[in-house]
């Protein structure tokens, strides 16, 4: 039998959605009640990767009891006639913050380049540029419901001055850490999401600012893209 700490190796907190099944978690993390109380768990079980219910009939609530196997759970059919955003495209924040995830940890630290630019940033820096995506390709407002506006995010990046070199870099390893994050393969996707970064990029560029401060949204925001992709994905919000 595997000793608990040969099975529980660090891995990155996340949760994702399973397949007609629950949603499964890693990373350690904790799982709290409607007062914010730890949620005790079964002796044994891991404290670093758990399944919690999702179909409403688990015997162990809030973790998975298998029953969603005998109840013949299944996800919603979605609508034939619905025309996904590039965010649902994409795979919704999860896969964005998987992509944000690989290029600060994989391709940043090792650029001479572009990783002097994110030399100080925060601790939460990539749940930020994930939830910033998520926005502006057609999610919804995690970013600007959270840490603010346009506005405020132009306070933080004004006068980077990045230079057209760092720009390309910049764009060229997103777009590797796409192909990491396993984002849609579809060449109508990719080239959805590679223009809308070099559109972004060269106008934040351009401008001396950042070049994520631009591909952030609220209301007075020129960079959401509202509407399915690709066909009008670049019917821009522009006012």
């Amino acid at each position: 039998m595997e000793a608990r700490d040969q099975i529980d190796q660090p891995r990155t907190a996340s949760i994702e959605v399973s397949k007609d099944g629950p949603y499964r978690v890693t990373g350690g993390v904790r799982v709290v009640d409607e007062q914010g109380k730890e949620v005790p768990m079964a002796e044994g079980s891991s404290l670093e990767h758990f399944s919690l219910c999702r179909c409403g009939h688990s015997q162990n609530k809030p973790f998975c009891s298998g029953m969603h196997w005998y109840v013949k759970f299944a996800d919603p059919v979605p609508d034939p006639a619905h025309e996904p955003t590039l965010f649902e495209w994409a795979g919704g924040f999860p896969a964005l913050l998987r992509m944000t995830r690989i290029f600060y940890s994989k391709y940043v630290p090792e650029d001479q380049l572009v990783g002097p630019l994110f030399a100080d940033m925060s601790s939460d820096h990539t749940e930020r540029v994930a939830a910033w995506l998520s926005e502006v390709f057609g999610g919804p407002r995690f970013y600007s419901g959270r840490f603010g506006g346009y506005s405020r995010r132009i306070s933080q990046h004004v006068g980077k001055r990045i230079t057209d070199e760092q720009r390309a870099r910049w764009v060229r390893m997103l777009c590797e850490s796409a192909v990491d994050a396993m984002l849609p393969s579809d060449p109508e996707f990719r080239w959805a999401f590679v223009a809308y970064l070099e559109w972004g990029s060269r106008i934040s560029s351009a401008d001396g600012l950042s070049l994520e401060c631009l591909l952030d949204d609220s209301h007075d925001n020129p960079g959401r893209i509202d509407g399915p992709a690709p066909g009008p994905v670049f019917q821009l919000r522009l006012n």
